[in-house]
């Protein structure tokens, strides 16, 4: 079969589409699954600090009551590495 060099041109521009195309969807997916994993991040990231925040309270509170706590519990609370600040003791 012998193509004419217009003919040649017309297939080399067809699949020149085509790779440009495929590589395009390839990109705009690669975006969607890169945005999706950062908001996933992002809620994870906020509701843990939401669960600390509220675990720092609970703690908070238990420290202003360790007046009514047995001993061996203000001891568990005051162990070494418990992440409670010294103003709270």
């Amino acid at each position: 079969m012998v193509y004419h060099c217009d003919d040649i041109m017309i297939r080399i521009h067809i699949v020149a589409t085509k790779i440009q195309s495929a590589f395009r969807n390839y990109q705009a997916r690669l975006r969607l699954t890169n945005e999706a994993a950062w908001k996933i991040h992002e809620k994870l990231d906020y509701s843990s600090e939401q669960t600390e925040a509220k675990l720092r309270n609970i703690f908070e509170k238990l420290l202003k009551a360790s007046d009514i706590l047995s001993s061996s519990v203000k001891k568990s609370l005051q162990k070494p590495g418990l992440p409670l600040d010294n103003a709270l003791l």
